[in-house]
């Protein structure tokens, strides 16, 4: 018998419950589905390189694996100044587990109890945005990191993937 994923567990009155991270950059709130990322840590010790692609600030060490650090905040059309060690990585989950987006800010793990509201896919950019979602009485754009990753150009393996 299979198991329920540990992060979308069936709830009594048929809705779902989904944990999330939730963070805002600027005026808008957004929240990752948490099976789309492998963990979070404090955002000390991005180190530039250059020539890397837009997008991509440089690269980190976690638990001994370099991995290649987005900014998220230009990659959703909000670009902000890196500021040294402020805000988190969040880790992308397998197979793209070489991958953390910086944030800005700290994020806030959260339980969803209601339904996460789907819009219908108006165009290639919108792809990321998976859905919406009310938490705390304010509304969260649902991203799904991954759809960025086609976006950055790759050049002569600047991203390697695992």
């Amino acid at each position: 018998m299979s198991q329920p994923d540990p992060v979308s567990i069936p709830f009594p009155s048929g809705h779902v419950v989904e944990r999330l991270i939730r963070f805002r950059l600027g005026n808008r709130a957004y929240a990752i589905r948490m099976n789309r990322i492998s963990g979070l840590i404090d955002a000390d010790g991005i180190q530039p390189v250059d020539g890397m692609p837009g997008g991509v600030l440089g690269l980190a060490t976690w638990r001994g694996r370099t991995l290649t650090v987005m900014n998220l905040p230009a990659l959703l059309g909000r670009p902000q100044t890196v500021n040294g060690a402020c805000g988190c990585l969040v880790r992308l989950s397998e197979p793209h587990g070489a991958i953390a987006l910086w944030v800005p800010v700290h994020v806030h793990v959260v339980r969803h109890r209601e339904r996460i509201e789907e819009p219908p896919p108006r165009s290639r950019e919108d792809e990321a945005h998976v859905g919406v979602a009310r938490i705390e009485d304010e509304t969260h754009h649902i991203i799904d990191p991954r759809a960025y990753l086609a976006s950055i150009p790759v050049d002569d393996g600047a991203i390697a993937e695992d």
